[in-house]
């Protein structure tokens, strides 16, 4: 992951989370590896991390065995708060937890949002295989092609192609500022209740 990714998931999550009850947000792997987070409190984020995949991973088992199609969200509901997990992109989870238990269906809508704008950062810039297991891997030497010339000079072993630098530019505040209007439009769509044509 290069470093405005990074800086443009972290400045993401702060500002959810000094704009809204949410709380303890992260962007992990489906491997359980922290990418960004903004937990507060005493909340170890890598144990938080791992724990948010391994729900993943049984709730996605669980859906295809009853053939329920494809995951959502998870919701954990406890008696002083929640916990909701949502697909960021493809490769990534957004978890995001608040104590204000009456307001569950908004943050679920605010959460759907919040996860777009990870999943348009990560599109951006793709993780490759080894960041997602979290594995510095060499890069793979290719055997040169058989040549019958003996004199010819071996052919120069490749170097590791350094990553091109992206847009520097910050995101506008505005792309991550939510009414309740549309929060609330999208909880219900979340919850099924599509407006009718």
């Amino acid at each position: 992951m290069t470093e405005v990714q990074f800086k443009e998931l972290q400045e993401l999550l702060q500002r959810v989370e000094n704009s809204t009850g949410l709380e303890a947000l992260a962007v992990v792997t489906r491997e359980g590896i922290r990418l960004a987070c903004a937990v507060s409190g005493d909340v170890d984020s890598d144990i938080f991390s791992a724990a948010t995949a391994t729900l993943v991973s049984v709730g996605e088992e669980n859906l295809r065995q009853l053939g329920q199609g494809f995951l959502s969200e998870i919701i954990l509901r406890g008696s002083k708060g929640f916990t909701i997990i949502m697909k960021g992109s493809e490769e990534t989870l957004l978890v995001g937890a608040s104590r204000d238990q009456i307001r569950l269906g908004y943050y679920i809508g605010i959460m759907k949002i919040y996860a777009g704008q990870v999943k348009k950062i990560m599109e951006e810039h793709p993780l490759k295989t080894d960041q997602l297991l979290g594995v510095r891997k060499e890069p793979e030497v290719k055997p040169a092609a058989a040549s019958t010339d003996s004199s010819a000079a071996p052919s120069p072993t490749p170097q590791p192609t350094t990553p091109v630098a992206a847009s520097t530019t910050t995101r506008e505040s505005s792309e991550v500022s939510v009414d309740d209007k549309e929060a609330i439009l999208v909880a219900l769509k979340a919850l099924g209740f599509d407006e009718q044509d």
